[in-house]
This record gives structure tokens, C-alpha cells and sequence, in this order.
């Protein structure tokens, strides 16, 4: 806004807080981040999903999921939440 030198302005600043500063978002962030370090968990599903399913197929998809599950529990924790917000929080201050 433009105003004389010689009068007061006052200035608002909205902020709404979208999905990146949600308990949801930095989750699915924090995880994200996390499974792409487990290397069977980065491949591609589509092509080795049967036609028919089979219980080998099942058992082996079942571990994956039970593997990135107990990585998730373990390593995603509140405070691991909360020093990443701390961090996210600094630099979208600078």
C-alpha cells in the first residue's frame, strides 16, 4: 500500500495454513522421505501384480507393507516431528 510520508499506515498479513503445515502433510512428508530409502519399496508394483492373485504374491506385499510400517513406527516419532517443524518453521522465517 502507498501512503504520504507524513500519515500512518496499517498493514495485515493473512496467513492460512494449507496442507504442508498440517499434522497429515508433514506425516506423509516425514514418510515419504523415509520409504524412499528402502529399495524394494521403490520399484514398481504394477508389472508383477498377477493377473490372478497368489498367495506368494500376497505374503511377500504383506512384508513389504509390514517393513515400512516398523521403519515408520520407529523413526517417525513426535519428536522428530516437532525438530523438523522447528527447522521448517527457521527457514520459512529467513
Amino acid at each position: 500500500a502507498r501512503s504520504a510520508n507524513d500519515t500512518l499506515s496499517f498493514h495485515v498479513t493473512v496467513a492460512l495454513a494449507t496442507h504442508d503445515w498440517t499434522l497429515a502433510g508433514n506425516l506423509s512428508r516425514l514418510m515419504q522421505q523415509k520409504l524412499v530409502q528402502i529399495v524394494n519399496l521403490r520399484t514398481s508394483i504394477l508389472p508383477t501384480i498377477p493377473t490372478t492373485t497368489t498367495t506368494n504374491f500376497q505374503n511377500q506385499l504383506q512384508r513389504d507393507i509390514d517393513q515400512a510400517m516398523d521403519m515408520i513406527r520407529n523413526e517417525i516419532t513426535a519428536e522428530v516431528l516437532r525438530k523438523d517443524m522447528e527447522c521448517r518453521i527457521e527457514n520459512h522465517n529467513r
